[in-house]
């Protein structure tokens, strides 16, 4: 993943991840899949931008009908391992996307959490629940 400085996970990079992983499960060349983060992060979570444009104009459209849940039904469904290899931070919709994956590895210096617990919200994405 790569949208820096922590990879959040906007819109726009959801639905690449998505449309990725169904292009490599369709690709006879690839045995398995491995998702990183760009610049030593594998993700700080949801794009919250999305958050607070809704909270300044009272618009719910903004946030469309897609979330984490879609990138982690695509590797549920794939025929082919997908690993999630944790650097940095994988924090909140990160560390649900991690944990929807088939396997997991980390770095020692990883820095896995669910900050919004602090905060009395539930985990946004409803994917920890997946976690094998």
């Amino acid at each position: 993943m790569c949208n820096p400085p922590v990879n959040a996970l906007a819109i726009p990079i959801i639905w690449a991840l998505k449309y990725k992983f169904d292009e490599a499960a369709k690709r006879n060349d690839v045995k398995a899949i491995v998702l990183t983060g760009k610049g030593g992060r594998f993700s700080g979570g949801f794009d919250i931008s999305v958050m607070q444009k809704v909270h300044q104009t009272g618009d719910i459209t903004l946030v469309p009908d897609v979330s984490v849940e879609l990138v982690v039904n695509s590797i549920e469904d794939s025929k082919k391992p997908i690993v999630a290899a944790v650097e940095g931070l994988a924090l909140g919709g990160g560390l649900e996307l991690a944990l929807g994956c088939h396997a997991r590895v980390a770095a020692p210096k990883a820095q896995l959490g669910l900050p919004e617990l602090t905060l009395g919200i539930i985990p946004g994405f409803g994917n920890v629940k997946t976690a094998k």
